[in-house]
């Protein structure tokens, strides 16, 4: 599952706020529904989301099909009628609104999803989620449960349901979704569904109002999520009509985990053996121009026609800006002018700008392009961590960012995409085939309805498959200071591993379960209870109203543990903190207040530093820097010395850096050396208790990555000192006052490490033939069959 918080409420055919009064109880809901929520406060472990929630009265979302007016009251002598409205009535009315055209094929899909089980399966670009749409427009008095893989796509999918009248229409992400049905669990990430899953959980939940279920992009179901949709139909007291929307050949986090069978191969009993399917395949895309199918089909699919676009609308030539260098300023002016008169045109909320990678933007012409937005004008978001799910707050009124994963499902009139050429496969696709499309470089082209805008920087030559000779044919090409087309790329593919990986990103894009076998084989785990009640937790707000007339939110909870690690270095060491690389000065004569707002701000300016991306830093000038309330300050501010320095005498660095190290790795195409690099928050000497490597979060669930991450860090510390065993190694959340005490030698530390450099780098590897895998599903099914007898 993608989405790494819970969500307390469901999105009822587009609304977006909270229902039954669940969740965030403390938080302030501003204009448009946005929320200054607490810190992971969607996952308090506290929270129970209703099981029934009760109808409630729509209203219309703003910013999306403008304001209804409010209905006069009937006389008294004139009775009240209920107007209902047909199913065609509600596909014609959706059809408008939409201004899509349906053909024979479409209107056959629309006929037999009100009899059968459907799989529908379609390339990137075509429109699946539009069909699906349609498919519960068609059935507007059916109560539909529809799951989708972000809050955005659920935002987008509800708002345009509720506009054409679809009001029994639910959709909800898989993550809220795994968390009704195990509200006990921590069920709406991926390491807590699957824990319900090793121990084989089942549900008391009923949802026997729904009469149709769709899940879209199933072709990136999990061994989890399988378990959890069919423990789902299982505790339904009857049986209910699937729709499965996806596609076979563009499964984006197979590295996670998703395996396209499970579409596939539904209709072989993966479901139940009395369900009757009808499938369907098609070609002609809703989204997607003709010139954009053109560009895309001869330029990056050529020779892989299997994956060829149709389109009927005709639309622009997709602008291809071409540059010798990324520092050129006459290259950002060029895409800057290129952006500005549709910006104007499509407002801001109309403008994605997609990369490989959300990190590392600094002195790079995607951060350099973002900080240029924000000095115009414009407001942009700012770049979310590459795993971090979007958040439709954060993004109501900006321009998108995102990665190309992030993007999957989403649309926006003018889409810019950058970083499409070779280096692609050397930071980002290492083991993926150079001589065919990536599948997120194509969905990346395909998010676009109106223009498309790709961004090549000479310096790197175009992706090997690439036909550079038809760009001028296919795209309007505008050279900025080369006058040669670019060139093919010929390299032979790079060696599987890279010369250099960081510890946070050691474990990441690697499966749960993959995670939990390495932690248990190789490291030794002792959890101690968390020392802070529920109702004493440390949960500052993770996203504040910077402008409440425009509805415009900020993402600021990556710097909360740094506002506590900070304030406990100065009452430690002293004003000068390594932690902000600031100098406090008299901080501890300000009020309490004044202190956190101090910390906050300067906790920004250093992660503005860092990132090179100066949205939030801008967007923040006139807060307050009130998101951690005095209660919450002092009490993390206490907790945190107390576990740095129980008695006083310790010796505390913070944000040490370890030299590089390298370690000899043995691929399939020969030894490797991958330098392990990282930055450890805290060191402790004591000459009573020795020395402890310290990694501090504030999360509402220590996952897995975070466990090998603080690991790391302690087999750093002792290959630094020549050490064969970890020194003491304390994974510590503030949150709750929990903290797991990790122990291992240096050996099953090495031997871990190439295992997580293998699952990571080399090609994901399927459960086996499709009689192994139908095998796996059979057992799957067993376990949640014996729940239910």
């Amino acid at each position: 599952m993608d989405e790494t918080q819970m969500e307390p409420s469901k999105f009822y055919a587009g609304r977006t706020g909270r229902q039954n009064g669940g969740g965030d109880d403390e938080s302030a809901v501003g204009i448009n529904g946005h929320r200054e929520r607490r810190m992971d406060s969607n996952s308090s472990p506290s929270y129970t989301p209703p099981l029934f929630p009760a109808p409630i009265r729509l209203s219309q979302p703003q910013g999306t099909l403008g304001k209804r007016s409010r209905p006069t009251s009937p006389s008294i002598s004139e009775p009240r009628k209920r107007q209902r409205s047909t199913p065609s009535d509600q596909l014609q009315k959706y059809k408008e609104l939409n201004r899509v055209t349906f053909t024979e094929e479409h209107d056959a899909i629309f006929r037999a999803a009100k009899t059968h089980d459907i799989i529908l399966a379609a390339p990137f670009g075509v429109g699946k989620t539009t069909i699906l749409e349609a498919i519960v427009a068609g059935t507007p008095d059916e109560r539909t449960l529809i799951l989708t893989r972000s809050r955005l796509q659920r935002q987008a999918i509800g708002s345009r349901l509720l506009g054409s009248g679809c009001k029994l229409a639910f959709v909800e992400t898989l993550s809220t979704f795994a968390t009704r049905l195990f509200p006990r669990e921590r069920a709406w990430h991926s390491d807590g569904m699957a824990g319900v899953m090793r121990r084989g959980l089942g549900s008391k939940w009923c949802g026997d109002e729904y009469k149709c279920v769709v899940v879209d992009e199933f072709q990136d179901c999990t061994r989890e999520e399988y378990y959890m949709i069919y423990t789902a139909l299982k505790a339904l007291p009857h049986d209910v009509r699937l729709i499965f929307v996806g596609n076979e050949s563009q499964s984006l986090f197979a590295s996670l985990g998703g395996d396209s069978r499970y579409l596939g191969l539904a209709d072989r009993g993966l479901f139940g053996p009395t369900r009757q399917w009808k499938s369907f395949t098609l070609r002609q895309a809703f989204r997607t121009t003709c010139r954009d199918a053109a560009f895309i089909n001869n330029v990056f699919l050529s020779g892989q026609e299997g994956r060829f676009i149709a389109a009927h609308e005709p639309g622009s030539l997709p602008i291809y800006i071409y540059g010798s260098s990324f520092n050129d300023t006459t290259m950002l002016n060029n895409i800057v002018n290129a952006l500005v008169p549709r910006i104007e045109a499509f407002g801001r909320e109309g403008i994605a700008i997609l990369m490989p990678s959300t990190r590392n933007l600094k002195n790079r012409l995607p951060g350099q392009l973002l900080n240029k937005l924000r000095e115009i004008g414009y407001d942009i978001v700012q770049p979310p961590s590459d795993d971090t799910p979007l958040d439709p707050a954060v993004f109501a009124g900006k321009i998108a960012v995102a990665n190309y994963h992030q993007f999957q499902g989403l649309e926006r009139p003018v889409v810019v995409v950058l970083g499409l050429d070779e280096s692609y496969f050397k930071y980002y696709g290492r083991n993926l085939p150079t001589d065919r499309c990536p599948d997120a470089v194509l969905s990346a082209l395909t998010r676009a309805k109106v223009q498309l805008i790709l961004v090549h920087c000479a310096s790197h030559a175009t992706m090997p498959f690439v036909r550079a000779d038809l760009l001028r044919k296919y795209a309007d090409l505008r050279p900025v200071d080369e006058t040669d087309v670019p060139r093919r790329g010929v390299t032979a593919p790079p060696s599987i591993l890279p010369a250099e990986v960081c510890v946070s990103d050691l474990a990441r894009n690697i499966p749960s379960n993959t995670l939990e076998a390495l932690i248990e084989e190789h490291l030794t785990i002792v959890v101690d209870p968390p020392t802070l009640s529920p109702p004493e937790h440390i949960m500052p707000r993770n996203v504040v109203t910077t402008d409440w007339e425009a509805g415009r939110c900020e993402d600021v909870g990556n710097v909360t543990s740094l506002i506590f690690t900070a304030a406990v270095e100065q009452s430690l060491n002293g004003s000068i903190l390594q932690t902000l690389n600031a100098d406090a000065g008299d901080l501890e004569t300000k009020s309490v207040t004044e202190q956190v707002a101090w910390l906050a701000r300067e906790a920004i300016e250093r992660d503005t530093e860092r990132s090179g991306c100066v949205q939030r830093k801008v967007a923040l000038k006139n807060h307050r820097h009130d998101w951690i309330t005095e209660r919450d300050f002092i009490r993390g501010f206490d907790l945190l010395r107390r576990e740095l320095a129980p008695t006083g005498n310790e010796r505390v660095s913070f944000e040490v850096e370890f030299p590089h190290h390298n370690m000899y790795i043995k691929t399939h195409g020969g030894d490797a050396v991958v330098a392990l690099v990282g930055r450890a928050d805290a060191v402790v000497e004591s000459s009573t208790a020795g020395d402890r490597v310290e990694e501090i979060k504030c999360v509402s669930l220590v996952t897995m990555a975070d466990k090998i991450q603080a690991a790391e860090y302690g087999y750093l510390y002792a290959c630094r000192w020549g050490l064969t065993e970890l020194p003491s190694t304390t994974l510590f959340n503030l949150l709750d006052g929990g903290k797991i005490q990790i122990s291992a030698t240096v050996k099953s530390v090495e031997a871990m490490n190439r295992k997580l450099l293998q699952a990571k780098y080399e090609r994901p590897v399927l459960v086996g033939n499709d009689d192994d895998f139908l095998d796996d599903c059979s057992k799957i099914r067993e376990i949640v069959d014996n729940n239910f007898r």
